[in-house]
């Protein structure tokens, strides 16, 4: 599996909001692309590794699937740094063994994300997501930085006027629901 550092700023916004800010990144920003993935959940029966900060998915773009195994380690404010260890996979499985875990994790639900993709320099992005889940509809903007780009992305962060709120990622939207539907 490789490895990669994500360093990311999130934000959790209304629908009004994330229409206002598509429309003044559109004027500033360049386009780069819409994309549409699929995030396949999984962890153990009691989704231990979830509350340990660990995410464990499948992603699917288009027809190429690639499971990824995350584990946040630290967050400030709006700012998550993750390492993020990924391969390719053939098929979706239902179960499945991955390495430093005893227990088998299980498929536990989807979340579909439509992303329109904005550069602001070479390697960072601003990503606007709309988030379908367990019957829920959520607006995130995500600045995906290199660390060469951090004081450009935080004129970025002021230009768009978001504040620096902690907010759950998105696997950790997801499991909180899952276990609200759970508990009715």
């Amino acid at each position: 599996m490789s490895r990669e550092v994500e360093t990311e700023y999130k934000y959790l916004i209304s629908n009004e909001h994330f229409q206002e800010l598509l429309s003044k990144c559109d004027k500033r920003y360049t386009f780069l692309k819409h994309k549409l993935q699929v995030n396949y959940y999984y962890d153990t029966e009691d989704n231990a590794l979830n509350g340990s900060k660990t995410t464990v998915r499948v992603r699917q773009n288009h027809n190429k699937m690639k499971l990824q195994i995350k584990k946040h380690r630290t967050e400030n404010g709006a700012l998550s740094i993750s390492d993020e260890y990924s391969g390719s996979v053939n098929e979706l499985p239902f179960t499945m063994r991955i390495p430093d875990v005893q227990d088998t994790v299980t498929l536990k639900g989807s979340l579909i994300t439509e992303r329109e993709i904005y550069t602001f320099s070479e390697n960072s992005i601003i990503c606007f997501d709309r988030n379908m889940y367990l019957g829920i509809c959520d607006y995130e903007i995500e600045i995906e930085i290199s660390e060469a780009d951090k004081q450009e992305a935080l004129s970025v962060i002021e230009f768009l006027g978001l504040s620096q709120m902690p907010i759950m990622s998105k696997s950790e939207r997801f499991f909180r629901r899952l276990e609200a539907m759970k508990n009715g």
